[in-house]
């Protein structure tokens, strides 16, 4: 004799519940690639702005070094010493008769 088949309930349930999970899974890892691609779009500003930073600050030192050979330099120091009034010997500095 024949059996009668019943159609199973659970294999239905099952398959939703498979098909749910699927979908909430792709939202989450939708969710955290959205995530990651901010992130690396932060990342990639805060990396552009130390570049320029490190740039300034390379032409900024040496812009310093330029400076300090100049004051190392002999040029330099007779400026100054004429700026405070100091002359080398036998020289004579003639002063405006408005600069008392």
């Amino acid at each position: 004799m024949g059996r009668v088949r019943r159609k199973n309930k659970s294999g239905n349930t099952g398959k939703i519940s498979i098909v749910i999970i699927v979908v909430a899974l792709l939202g989450i890892m939708s969710f955290q690639v959205c995530q990651l691609k901010a992130k690396d779009k932060e990342l990639y500003h805060r990396e552009k702005e130390v570049k320029e930073a490190f740039e300034q600050e390379t032409q900024r030192k040496s812009d310093i070094e330029d400076l300090e050979e100049h004051v190392k330099s002999e040029s330099f120091i007779v400026e100054m010493a004429h700026k405070l009034g100091l002359v080398f010997k036998d020289e004579i500095l003639f002063k405006k008769s408005g600069d008392e």
